[in-house]
């Protein structure tokens, strides 16, 4: 086996040896052809430097004398020349044999390759045409038969263009024989032209004219096209939005197109006619204003169209689930020729949020925030390209911002003690927004309700186990101190302003047990008393109120309890 692998690898290398020695004759070769030629070149320099001192000018002599005799035979005798041409010729071939034989060397691949470069210009230059002809005139050069009935339809399509019999119309279009030619490229003519040269040589009667077409399709021919072109610029201008400050335009291409068009008045038309149609197309487009409640539905159901009708409609939509009041939708779109674009320049402020940045303390417990400086809004000067069709907004594409007034940060403090153990933590079913106003205390001994002929405006806190007395009471949320002080039937008691209309109230604190004065600023969970039985109470309690725009509430809901 080792062997079979020994031959197997021998028999590769020779193969490969044999193929690479090939492959660099084949490049080689050449490059040997050209140093061949430049040898032969030397020897014959070399030959000619050894012979120049003696030779020189006897062969000069002898040329010049030639050459005499030649223009004096052209002159005197002019039907001798060629043959004395040739004499000279070959009296020159057999004097200097060695001279003509590297003058061959020379001129022959020179020679070729002039031959060959013109013959591909030549050729280059041409291409293969159908000659088409009609009672002896050419009628033009196309490059295949189909251009020439592409050509004829077109002119069909020409002289029928305000209606009429097209089969008679073909019919008068004159049949051109076709032959097949070697012509110059630039002899070619194009369909239209072709198209332009059968129309004139039909037997119908037809007139030249200014064809106007719109994306493509006729519309009408005026007598000139200056006339046209006007009527067109003066219903742009008419037309146009934003006080002539964007860029109007079509949105359709509209051709001007010179040529001949049958002598009729449904095509030929006046200027004012053109712009009488123009103008009355646009007064029948249907438009609903949304009121309150609409949907993209509710529009669509109500004028028998589909979502995506509408949406077409109304591009600006783009796919949108609601409608803004106010707003008018297209919901019926008359026969339009033409549709006005205009690109407006809009610059406006746009707001930029600040950010809030948060700064731990341990002063504060967690849950509780005091803002040290307020955030400031910036403004970015913002440049976008609006796009309008027919007056309606239908795109914008933002090309600039620039930052004229950087947002101010936020700075909080954001609290992180810990409340106590005992803390008790209700539910917030109801997704409560103060704090539980005691640590320790987890029960409502007395509720938000009437007793004893009158309304019990608070909810009275006590403990499960144990008492209460002497339990800590915090702040449920942050605020100024409006009242610390006693009070008849609250006893030591605190108000607490949280802003926004909302207050808190805790009554019947131990006595000399308030922690915080008028004006203090406290934080959410904050301790400010602790509870007693002070003013008018049956036990140790914590009277909790709850008091928005100066009227007591249930406090449970702001607890975060089920009523």
């Amino acid at each position: 086996m080792l062997e079979l692998f020994e031959h197997f690898g021998s028999a590769i290398l020779a193969v490969s040896a044999v193929v690479l020695r090939r492959l660099f004759q084949i490049l080689f070769f050449p490059l040997r052809m050209v140093g061949r030629f430049f040898r032969l070149i030397g020897r014959f320099a070399a030959s000619s430097f050894r012979n120049v001192a003696g030779g020189q000018r006897y062969f000069t002599g002898r040329l010049a004398r030639s050459l005499r005799t030649l223009f004096k035979t052209l002159f005197t005798h002019p039907a001798s020349f060629f043959p004395v041409l040739f004499y000279y010729i070959g009296r020159g071939l057999k004097q200097y044999k060695k001279l003509a034989r590297y003058l061959l060397l020379l001129g022959a691949p020179a020679a070729a390759a002039v031959l060959l470069l013109f013959t591909v210009r030549y050729y280059g230059s041409r291409a293969l045409a159908l000659r088409l002809t009609w009672q002896g005139e050419v009628l033009g050069y196309v490059h295949s038969e189909n251009e020439y009935l592409q050509a004829r339809q077109a002119a069909v399509e020409r002289l029928t263009s305000g209606g009429g019999d097209r089969e008679l119309a073909w019919d008068s279009l004159p049949e051109a024989e076709e032959f097949s030619e070697l012509i110059p490229k630039n002899r070619f003519i194009s369909v239209r032209d072709l198209s332009e040269r059968l129309a004139a040589r039909s037997t119908l009667k037809t007139v030249q004219a200014c064809g106007v077409y719109i994306d493509g399709e006729f519309l009408c021919a005026v007598p000139n096209e200056s006339d046209a072109r006007r009527v067109f610029r003066t219903f742009l201008t008419e037309n146009s939005v934003g006080d002539g400050e964007g860029i109007t335009s079509f949105v359709e291409q509209i051709d001007y197109v010179q040529g001949l068009y049958p002598e009729n008045d449904a095509v030929i038309w006046d200027a004012r006619d053109l712009a009488e149609l123009l103008a009355s197309a646009r007064e029948n487009d249907v438009y609903y204003t949304v009121q309150e409640g609409d949907t993209p539905v509710s529009v669509a159901e109500a004028y028998s169209l589909t979502l995506a009708q509408l949406g077409r409609l109304n591009p600006a939509l783009a796919g949108a689930d609601s409608l803004t009041p106010g707003a008018r939708l297209l919901v019926y779109k008359a026969d339009d020729y033409l549709t006005v674009k205009t690109v407006l320049t809009e610059i406006s402020n746009v707001d930029t949020d600040y950010e809030t940045v948060e700064i731990p303390t341990d002063v504060m417990y967690l849950g509780a925030t005091r803002t040290v400086i307020d955030g400031v809004k910036g403004y970015d000067q913002v440049t976008k390209l609006v796009t309008l069709v027919n007056g309606e907004r239908v795109s914008e594409e933002e090309v600039s911002r620039i930052t004229v007034k950087e947002p101010v940060p936020a700075r909080v403090q954001v609290g992180t003690r810990a409340l106590d153990s005992g803390y008790y933590q209700p539910p917030t079913s109801l997704g409560g927004i103060l704090l539980w106003p005691a640590i320790g205390p987890d029960r409502i001994n007395s509720d938000y309700e009437w007793r004893w002929g009158k309304l019990h405006a608070a909810i009275d806190i006590g403990s499960t186990v144990g008492t209460s007395l002497g339990k800590t009471v915090i702040a449920a949320a942050e605020g100024t101190v409006v009242i610390s002080g006693v009070h008849s039937s609250y006893g030591y008691y605190v108000r607490i302003d949280h802003g926004n209309g909302m207050e808190t109230l805790y009554a019947h604190c131990l006595e000399n047990s308030l922690l915080v004065n008028v004006g203090d600023h406290v934080y959410a969970g904050q301790p400010i008393a602790q509870v007693g039985q002070t003013g008018f109470a049956t036990g140790p309690h914590l009277h909790f109120e709850v008091i928005i725009n100066g009227s007591r509430v249930d406090p449970k809901p702001y607890l975060g309890l089920t009523r």
